[in-house]
């Protein structure tokens, strides 16, 4: 008996005959304004839109010839590189009918290619060194490289799942992975009405390879979406923890105040977050702020090119970057990684460099901020002395700055043992221990910035609570935890605003205040400092 089962998908005659087949780029019919018939958008192909059809129902691409699955793929190269080189026409090799297997060669005696490594892989004596993991990579690679088994067609998401749509400001939005399905389509269409033979089709090795690595990058989207840091599935579905959120150790607020008037003061109502925290909770947020804010200045969408700092004439220049230093920046997967670095303190405080260039500078006097996107045009009237690379932590903060104080949370102490164990609260955003009012000038727009960060500071990494909470939380400041979980959802907003604006939530059920400042640490402060 096997009790779980789970084989690769190849899409076979009768699935193909259940769904339909995507093979336009465009994405709107000019002259009726509907969803392309047979594009990734289709109604006929994936359902009406918002109906339920539309997130259930997949579509095809035809691949026109076989290529490998992308897991068997990453199998094949992690069992030994040489193969990759190989289909990536970088070495040659020939058939050891001795090892069962292909060697090293040169290219008047060996043969190079994507076609060749198939037309051996099925035949290689893999070898078994007794490990589990690689065992099963050799069971899957002998059962998957057999021509019956290798895939023709790519199935594409339900539309309902990454669908395109019109923001109120005339925005278009999609998901990120329609990029991916439109580069494998226009990839694909250029294989039509081409017509090959056994001896002919490694003229087609090029663009099969390069087939093999956009499915590879849909693969490993999907995997992220479901099993990556964003847990799609096993984040979201499969356990109780609430993407979204932070836990971290309850300490005191590390700011002395001397007038409660001030800007950089957090409210009685307020919880005092660190950035790291605060951007990683609000991490779809957060993207699109830092892409509004900066990013969309300085990379192209359409290309690899970008507008970056010569770090030796510290002036803008446009360059062609690597492809994964542009998607670190302007891709969702990318996003999460540079905010998992900010995680390292180490992190926050270095001049951001991307493919050898400094991404922006900044003028920084002390007192007033300017970000310079072009060395010619933005630098009048500055005095370069006070011109330096813009770090991490400030490029976050000015980006997230507008909406520092808009979403609120809920804070919670498990287990949760009194009504107060859990209550919506405000955020306070705070960078560093020490930190600095500022004059930011972006876009032409003068903002006062509070706690603008210290760059030789130490980062705050805690959650505080304002004191008037800690006694139903039945929490102080010996190590005790307690988790936020941000809300981001308009209605979610709004209804916490009423809530704090009420009387409820500040008189419990049985007529008491349901906050004050009468807790064990502050006792025991005022017994040392007094006679009594």
């Amino acid at each position: 008996m096997n009790p779980f089962n789970i084989d690769i998908l190849i899409l076979n005659k009768d699935i193909l005959k259940t769904i339909g087949q995507v093979t336009n780029l465009a994405i709107i019919e000019s002259t009726t304004k509907n969803f392309t018939r047979d594009g990734l958008f289709s109604t006929e192909i994936f359902g009406l839109v918002g109906s339920p059809e539309r997130s259930t129902t997949f579509g095809y691409i035809d691949l026109k010839y076989p290529i490998l699955h992308p897991l068997v793929y990453q199998h094949i190269t992690t069992l030994k590189s040489f193969y990759k080189d190989i289909m990536l026409g970088k070495k040659y090799a020939k058939w050891d009918n001795k090892l069962k297997d292909l060697v090293p060669s040169d290219s008047e005696d060996g043969e190079t290619g994507y076609e060749f490594m198939l037309t051996h892989i099925h035949k290689i004596d893999l070898k078994d060194n007794g490990s589990d993991e690689r065992s099963f990579k050799i069971k899957m690679v002998k059962k998957y490289t057999d021509e019956k088994m290798m895939i023709k067609d790519w199935v594409v998401m339900p539309a309902g799942l990454r669908d395109y749509y019109v923001e109120e400001d005339g925005t278009p939005k999609e998901d990120e992975i329609n990029d991916l399905y439109r580069k494998l389509l226009a990839t694909v269409n250029t294989l039509n009405n081409i017509k090959v033979t056994k001896e002919t089709i490694s003229t087609l090795d090029p663009i099969r390879i390069k087939i093999q690595n956009i499915i590879l990058e849909i693969y490993e989207y999907i995997k992220v979406m479901l099993d990556g840091k964003s847990k799609f599935i096993q984040g979201k579905w499969s356990k109780r923890a609430i993407t979204y959120g932070t836990r971290n150790v309850i300490t005191s607020v590390p700011t002395v105040i001397t007038d409660l008037d001030s800007n950089d003061v957090a409210g009685f109502n307020d919880t005092v977050i660190g950035l790291y925290q605060y951007i990683a909770a609000i991490s779809p947020e957060f993207k699109y702020r830092l892409d509004i804010t900066f990013i969309n200045r300085l990379f192209d969408r359409e290309s690899n090119v970008a507008t970056l700092v010569d770090k030796k004439s510290l002036t803008t220049v446009n360059v062609e970057i690597d492809p994964t230093k542009r998607d670190e920046w302007t891709s969702e997967e990318g996003i999460l990684n540079l905010i998992s670095k900010f995680g390292q303190e180490s992190n926050r405080s270095l001049p951001i460099v991307v493919d050898g260039y400094y991404l922006l500078l900044i003028y920084d006097n002390g007192k007033k901020i300017v970000p310079i996107f072009n060395t010619e045009t933005d630098m009048e009237d500055l005095d370069k002395k006070y011109i330096r690379p813009i770090t991490y932590a400030e490029l976050y903060y000015i980006s997230i700055y507008e909406i520092k104080n808009k979403y609120p949370a809920y804070l919670t102490r498990y287990p949760v043992v009194d009504i107060g164990g859990i209550y919506p609260t405000k955020l306070y955003v705070k960078t560093t221990i020490n930190s600095r009012t500022i004059k930011c000038i972006l876009n032409g727009v003068e903002t006062e910035m509070v706690e603008y960060p210290i760059l030789k500071e130490s980062y705050y990494n805690a959650l505080s609570p304002n004191p008037s909470k800690l006694g139903r939380l039945v929490g102080d400041y010996d190590g005790d935890t307690v988790s936020l979980n941000i809300l981001l959802a308009d209605e979610s907003i709004a209804e916490i605003d009423n809530y704090i604006n009420s009387k409820a939530f500040y008189i419990t059920p049985n007529g008491e205040l349901a906050h004050s400042v009468d807790i064990d640490p502050l006792n025991l402060v005022l017994k040392h400092l007094t006679k009594d």
